[in-house]
């Protein structure tokens, strides 16, 4: 058993906002994992929108040091007369 959740801060403005975000995410993940005795996984996160390649070094040093394993969601698709579509089938 292991606890795996997404963690994607869309309304952020800034690269500390994203990382006071992901800060308060971990902690809640840290208290519930302790009281079930299971490992963690982030299974998916991203910076996007307004992230930079500064603010995802930041995001994983911060996942290093807490030793937490994770997948870097970095692959979007968009279709033609889907605006906002972050989601496709790519063949």
């Amino acid at each position: 058993v292991v606890l795996s959740t997404h963690h994607y801060v869309f309304e952020e403005n800034t690269a500390d906002e994203h990382i006071n975000k992901l800060n308060e995410h971990i902690k809640k993940v840290d208290a519930a994992i302790k009281k079930a005795n299971i490992p963690f996984y982030l299974g998916e996160f991203n910076v996007a929108p307004k992230g930079s390649f500064e603010t995802i070094k930041r995001v994983m040093k911060i996942l290093h040091d807490k030793k937490i394993s994770y997948s870097f969601w970095s692959y979007k698709i968009g279709r033609r007369g889907h605006k906002n579509s972050l989601w496709a089938l790519y063949h």
